[in-house]
């Protein structure tokens, strides 16, 4: 991998990837045309992160995850008795991962979650969405 400059006039980020047309797909799908990618020079380059740094960021998106989806429930209002423990046994292994920041696991997780009428496929899609794009990240 190598670390290219995303720019636009005074803005710019450095992100690793492993081509110049990998870099170029990125930004049309989270920017627009107007940003331009160029490998970055030597002395930008980003050093891989270890797996003891990475950790912190990891829990903190964990929690982040486990505040979204209450959030999303309370937007439902009363949610019944039954609902709830359906919901919980969905999600207990989920949340204790989420926890312990093993987003990769909770990505597998996730995946194989049945969607109903509380939890909606467009909820799996945004909590999915968000859980890709962090490990893509990363790697």
């Amino acid at each position: 991998m190598k670390t290219y400059r995303v720019y636009k006039n005074l803005d710019s980020i450095f992100h690793n990837f492993n081509s110049l047309e990998e870099a170029q797909q990125w930004v049309l799908e989270n920017y627009d045309n107007t940003w331009s990618v160029v490998l970055a020079s030597d002395n930008q380059q980003i050093a891989p992160i270890t797996p003891e740094n990475r950790l912190p960021f990891d829990i903190d998106f964990g929690n982040e995850l486990i505040n979204l989806f209450l959030l999303d429930n309370r937007q439902y209002g009363y949610i019944s008795v039954e609902d709830s423990i359906a919901l919980l046994s969905k999600f207990s292994d989920i949340e204790k991962l989420c926890k312990l920041g093993a987003i990769r696991d909770v990505q597998l997780l996730m995946q194989n979650i049945t969607v109903d009428l509380i939890f909606t496929q467009e909820r799996k899609d945004k909590y999915m969405s968000m859980i890709n794009e962090y490990l893509a990240y990363y790697n």
